[in-house]
């Protein structure tokens, strides 16, 4: 998973919310009004943030039992809402999240595109309730509730899975970065020549870390990256075949021109970003920074 960084989330939160006013009809006021004993007010349950959202759930849970079948209208007419701001405003939404890749897997692509056939702007995405709608209809709309995510993650792995009944790591807080790290095992001596020599480790930083282990399990991220091996092998290649001595003489050739920095060039050897500040940029550039950095090429 790779946190999702946007500078003017505040910004973002109020535009949801006039969003959500603009398309809002009374009939679903009335719904959010159902489930009134569950927060303070409806701007609040639009904008506020996860542990906000956590002890809205834990009312709604306490008051659970007073709720009769009107419970299931209200959800299909909040989870209406819900399609509608998707259909209106789900590629804004995306967009100015400036998400690029799937912050889940950081394997899957994240981009808009016109599609000719249903004459409009649509994204390679989906957008995954974090604590799922059909459980909890009333944060059907909430900002910090929506993940741009791809559909693999969210309906493959994640599905309709309670992230509040098991605790994990969300996108907009937690820096898996910083919290967990690819390693290489090598297996036995075609390590340099076959993928068959190699293993792919993913592990939290912190062995008692039950939110990175569970972000892990959910979304297979250890066995998903199992396909990647051929990514590792070639970065155990370039770590034969460009030594800090070569690097440094390109470095010193092509500085100003091609490279305005050294990371750069590192980046572009290694086929990918390496930096903190974009790894959110490309697919599978967290399995390339930390395999590079274990190998010490960065």
């Amino acid at each position: 998973m790779i946190q999702i960084k946007c500078e003017n989330i505040e910004n973002l939160t109020k535009l949801h919310l006039k969003n959500i006013n603009d398309i809002i009809s009374e009939k679903e006021k009335i719904s959010f009004d159902f489930f009134k004993d569950n927060y303070t007010n409806f701007e609040e349950l639009i904008t506020s943030k996860p542990n906000i959202l956590e002890k809205t759930i834990e009312k709604f849970k306490e008051n659970s039992t007073n709720y009769s079948l009107d419970f299931e209208k209200n959800k299909q007419i909040l989870i209406g809402l819900y399609n509608k701001f998707r259909n209106k405003f789900g590629v804004q939404f995306v967009e100015n999240l400036n998400i690029t890749v799937c912050p889940f897997c950081n394997r899957e692509y994240v981009f808009k595109f016109d599609d000719t056939k249903q004459q409009k702007t649509r994204t390679l995405s989906t957008l995954d309730h974090f604590y799922d709608k059909a459980s909890y209809p009333f944060l059907a709309v909430s900002f910090y509730n929506l993940i741009p995510t791809c559909s693999i993650c969210n309906s493959k792995f994640k599905n309709q899975k309670d992230f509040y009944a098991e605790k994990h790591l969300h996108p907009l807080l937690h820096n898996f970065n910083l919290l967990a790290k690819f390693h290489l095992k090598i297996e036995n001596s075609e390590f340099y020549y076959s993928t068959k020599g190699i293993d792919i480790e993913l592990t939290p930083i912190n062995e008692n870390d039950v939110k990175t282990k569970n972000t892990i399990s959910t979304f297979r991220l250890y066995d998903i990256y199992q396909n990647h091996k051929d990514i590792v092998l070639e970065i155990i290649k370039k770590k034969n075949m460009y030594s800090e001595d070569y690097l440094k003489v390109l470095f010193k050739q092509y500085e100003g021109t091609l490279f305005k920095n050294y990371e750069q060039l590192q980046g572009l050897v290694l086929g990918n970003y390496i930096s903190d500040d974009e790894i959110q940029n490309r697919p599978l550039a967290k399995l390339t920074k930390d395999i590079s950095e274990e190998l010490g090429l960065i």
